[in-house]
């Protein structure tokens, strides 16, 4: 048996299938994602593809990617101190709690116009209350009109374990 889908079958999928080859196509779309999680979306994918099957085939353009180079060698620890280290670096979970502000408005202008309201009230909190939070944005995300409506983003990097969410989410208006 050999399967050839898009990543969204694999959720269906469970491990009583017997598939001879998996072939993964753009294995590396995943790594154009702005998150900072896209080479742990990629890597679980191609472990679950590749567990799935008894041979695979990855076609990629960045066979060098940490999460795709670790993957084809089912190499676990490696692909887990790889991704550790480079979260610490740049303090993303575990090493920093993270909060995403998703503003959506009917109007491109009016979503823009409202989460630039957010992020200079909460930065000016973040200020005033001496905080070691970094606040990013606002950011128009790859993809800004969902069902009808556009979305902005704003990032709150939570640093110091000190500092409350729930404090800094009050700095947000209703």
């Amino acid at each position: 048996k050999i399967i050839v889908a898009t990543q969204a079958i694999f959720n269906d999928l469970n491990m009583n299938h017997e598939i001879d080859l998996a072939a993964l196509i753009c294995a590396d779309t995943f790594l154009n994602m702005p998150e900072y999680y896209a080479e742990e979306l990629t890597w679980q994918l191609l472990i679950k593809s590749i567990s799935l099957a008894k041979n695979s085939i990855i076609q990629t353009y960045r066979p060098q990617n940490p999460a795709i180079a670790f993957a084809s060698k089912l190499d676990f620890t490696g692909w887990y101190a790889n991704e550790m280290q480079k979260r610490k670096i740049f303090l993303y979970p575990p090493f920093s709690k993270i909060i995403k502000i998703i503003v959506q408005e009917k109007k491109q202008e009016d979503a823009i116009s409202f989460s630039q309201k957010i992020f200079q009230r909460i930065r000016q909190g973040i200020k005033e209350r001496k905080l070691t939070s970094q606040i990013i944005g606002p950011i128009v995300p790859r993809i800004p009109l969902v069902r009808g409506k556009y979305r902005v983003h704003i990032i709150i990097k939570i640093i110091d374990n000190k500092e409350n969410i729930d404090d800094i989410m009050k700095l947000v208006p209703d």
